[in-house]
């Protein structure tokens, strides 16, 4: 029996709220007061009350959404080259700075003509 393990990602387990986040079989004995415990971990379900243990696969569905994040932050960095694109040719105004004021539409004017 393979007993899933700790990874980076994984928190540390909590024994005094009783948050575990990963089985740690031997923490859990301990926790819940038993001197000897085998490093066995048992999936058990209600579905038939009265019969114990009752055996399983433990299924976990984890949404995979890698791509449409891929694909949204790609899209974003696009749309902001094509902006920083556009500034830089004058086809983007900005509000302006202190030392540089925007043009209102009568100094542009007059500087056309």
């Amino acid at each position: 029996v393979h007993a899933p393990q700790k990874n980076y990602f994984t928190p540390e387990n909590d024994p005094a709220h009783h948050n575990w986040y990963w089985p740690d079989i031997a923490q859990m004995g301990k926790d819940a007061g038993l001197s000897k415990v085998a490093p066995v971990l048992v999936t058990a379900s209600d579905k038939a009350p009265g019969v114990y243990p009752v055996g399983g696969r433990l299924r976990v569905s984890i949404p995979n959404d890698h791509k449409q994040y891929a694909i949204f932050w790609f899209s974003m960095s696009g749309v902001l080259l094509v902006i920083y694109y556009l500034s830089q040719l004058g086809y983007v105004e900005t509000a302006g700075t202190p030392e540089k004021p925007a043009k209102d539409a009568k100094q542009q004017k007059e500087q056309e003509a």
